[in-house]
């Protein structure tokens, strides 16, 4: 059985300890918290036997070497001097192995999105749906939704990404979308409902609906929106323009008040490549701001260099931002 692709975030993760060896080579607390990451789970042993195989390609370590077991010691990095690798070597290597990894990234989440929903979107892609009840669906990039209307009330599964709904009025059928822990439930209206990894956003624009999670209800009138935690269902309600709503429909990504790490995430939906972000306080810090996600790598400068990051563009497969 092939094993589960890892996940972006693992592999963000093994490249960003990889240049920061490189870089440091001498610095036993940086191995301490490597070997430490490399221990909590076979995913990331997986992922950093993967990055090392751009320099085992250079002769930077030993080609004879294998994958570690969950006992083995993977360091020391240290490079031998007479084949140390200049840094345009090094991110050629790493752009070959991101061009691999990226396209089983990119197309493993499509097919199993595609195997595993009614209705799906690739990266960059908007769909508009007619559900048999007449409703009307708009996906963003890389969403999907599960539809069964045949009981007593119309369900929706919001599997990935976001979506916007324009619902046919049936009051003998009421409209449920549920993402995660979070249900939102309708006669008749539109929203969007955006779901995200730490939280799942629901915004009005007409009608009534009510969003529940976890024991907690918010009833929500046009320009309400609410953000709900996705481990905790604890929720915040804020007012909004209604026509900032679903901008994303136009091509465009509004963010108020959101990390940096939050927004490149909505930006990997659009971007065929790698997207590494490989500094957690830049992805922590926080920012506002409209962006074309028409146009990944402009959106990306204008996310990232504003907020101290810079971006390297090492191949149309791998983008890495680091902070300056």
């Amino acid at each position: 059985m092939n094993p589960a692709p890892l996940s972006k975030e693992t592999m963000d993760a093994a490249v960003g300890y990889l240049l920061d060896a490189q870089a440091a080579p001498e610095d036993t607390a940086l191995r301490g918290r490597i070997e430490a990451w490399l221990d909590e789970t076979p995913e990331h042993r997986q992922a950093w036997t993967q990055a090392r195989k751009a320099w085992a390609v250079l002769g930077d370590v030993e080609r004879a070497q294998r994958a570690p077991s969950s006992t083995a010691t993977v360091l020391p990095f240290t490079p031998r001097a007479r084949s140390q690798p200049t840094y345009r070597r090094v991110m050629a290597s790493l752009g070959a192995l991101a061009a691999s990894v990226a396209l089983a990234l990119a197309i493993s989440p499509s097919l199993l999105l595609r195997l595993s929903a009614d209705y799906a979107t690739d990266t960059g892609e908007l769909r508009d749906v007619q559900l048999p009840d007449g409703t009307r669906v708009t996906l963003g990039a890389r969403s999907a939704i599960d539809v069964d209307l045949t009981g007593n009330e119309r369900r929706v599964r919001l599997v990935a990404g976001e979506a916007w709904f324009d619902v046919a009025r049936d009051p003998a059928h009421p409209f449920v979308v549920a993402s995660g822990r979070t249900e939102t439930r309708v006669l008749g209206t539109a929203f969007e409902v955006r779901s995200g990894r730490e939280q799942t956003q629901v915004g009005v624009a007409r009608g009534h609906v009510r969003v529940s999670a976890s024991g907690n209800s918010e009833d929500l009138l046009p320009g309400d929106r609410v953000l709900v935690d996705n481990a905790s269902g604890a929720m915040r309600e804020d007012k909004v323009p209604v026509a900032s709503l679903a901008g994303w429909r136009e091509g465009y990504l509004f963010a108020e008040n959101a990390t940096v790490g939050e927004v490149v995430e909505e930006m990997r939906r659009y971007d065929k490549g790698w997207i590494v972000l490989a500094d957690k306080a830049l992805a922590a810090r926080r920012i506002t701001g409209l962006y074309d996600a028409r146009r990944p790598a402009a959106a990306l400068a204008a996310i990232v260099e504003p907020a101290g990051g810079s971006i390297t563009r090492v191949t149309p497969y791998l983008t890495i931002i680091r902070a300056r």
